[in-house]
């Protein structure tokens, strides 16, 4: 199987509701195939809720769009920095 050295995957879908409920079935469909996958998602905070209690999913992170817009670059930067070690 070429999937056997792969233990965690990361989906990033950080924006609208639309892309968020299509890949659903996508995500469903890699945790049946590959149980022993992590498998974790990177949305935005207004579709965080989609997300949250379900069982194919092991973690949820979200990336606030709109906050991000609203720091400083250097901020927006550290902030990135920590989001990104927490995912890590």
């Amino acid at each position: 199987m070429p999937f056997k050295h792969i233990q965690r995957v990361l989906f990033v879908s950080p924006y609208g509701l639309g892309d968020a409920l299509f890949s659903t079935p996508l995500i469903r469909t890699l945790k049946n195939r590959f149980p022993a996958f992590s498998i974790s998602l990177l949305v935005g905070s207004r579709t965080r809720g989609l997300f949250e209690h379900n069982p194919d999913i092991d973690a949820v992170f979200t990336y606030d769009k709109d906050f991000m817009k609203s720091l400083g670059p250097w901020k927006r930067a550290r902030r990135l920095a920590t989001q990104w070690k927490i995912i890590r």
